[in-house]
């Protein structure tokens, strides 16, 4: 489990524009675990990187100077990798929403009324509720919605 986890990044980028297959729960949320580590590993670094150079005693005019560069560069990099991660990312939520058994541009569906949404605000109601179905969604078991369908079927026959 452990080097399964430490492998996440690099699958991410391997399987990068494979918009095709299936992702199981355990690879999405591991993956979905490793962009929120790097997260907060940057959002650490920006915020406590002044205070550290501050308690360190640097002049304020020097600290300035390091603080800024160092930050700018760490910026920079995070910006780059963000970027890196986007089509990856998208083509992993696609493969989550094929492996619950729902069909891949449901997931753009979802993803285009997002956008749409978006210029309401983060807190609108209607943006909450379709990050809910997401949510359920990528919690889905691997062909669950096939399962019920086939269930359904059987006892409706």
């Amino acid at each position: 489990m452990v080097m399964f986890f430490l492998r996440q990044p690099r699958e991410l980028f391997i399987h990068g524009c494979d918009f095709g297959g299936r992702s199981t729960r355990l690879t999405y949320w591991l993956t979905t675990l490793w962009l929120v580590l790097m997260f907060l590993v940057f959002e650490g670094f920006v915020n406590g990187l002044p205070v550290l150079l501050m308690r360190t005693g640097i002049p304020a005019g020097a600290g300035s100077l390091i603080t800024g560069s160092i930050v700018g560069v760490v910026v920079g990099a995070f910006a780059l990798l963000a970027v890196a991660c986007i089509i990856p990312v998208l083509a992993l939520h696609e493969r989550r929403y094929r492996d619950t058994g729902l069909p891949g541009w449901l997931f753009w569906v979802w993803f285009a009324a997002t956008i749409v949404f978006s210029g309401l605000g983060n807190g609108s109601l209607i943006q909450q509720i379709l990050f809910l179905i997401d949510l359920v969604i990528t919690l889905l078991p691997t062909d669950c919605v096939k399962t019920a369908v086939k269930r359904r079927q059987g006892a409706i026959d």
